[in-house]
């Protein structure tokens, strides 16, 4: 059994576009939890289009995030791989993936792309 817990987005105002919760959020709070885990896979879904989170501005807090929850199991990256509900999202390629990725090993975590 895993531990396996999202994080898509490293700030409030882009949960709230990216997850959109149904009660109030704080991500700083969340990582204080996630924190705590002792073994921890954090799954990340990454979209483009009416919403984006693959920019820089989007991915530099995710990775501080990342950083410190230290989640020991890695980090699961991955995008759309059906017609998504709500329009004008779109498939992030692999190799946008493969850079996040790229990026997470940087910090001395497991990273595993979904593609």
């Amino acid at each position: 059994d895993r531990r396996c817990m999202k994080l898509d987005a490293g700030d409030d105002a882009l949960t709230e576009k990216v997850d959109r919760p149904l009660t109030p959020f704080r991500i700083s709070t969340y990582v204080e939890r996630l924190q705590k885990l002792r073994s921890v896979t954090i799954q990340s879904f990454f979209m483009r289009g009416a919403v984006d989170n693959t920019t820089e501005a989007a991915v530099a807090p995710w990775l501080d995030c990342l950083a410190r929850i230290r989640p020991s199991s890695g980090v699961h990256l991955y995008s759309l791989d059906r017609v998504p509900p709500a329009k004008g999202l779109l498939k992030v390629p692999k190799e946008t993936l493969e850079g996040i990725a790229a990026r997470v090993r940087a910090l001395k975590l497991k990273a595993e792309v979904f593609a």
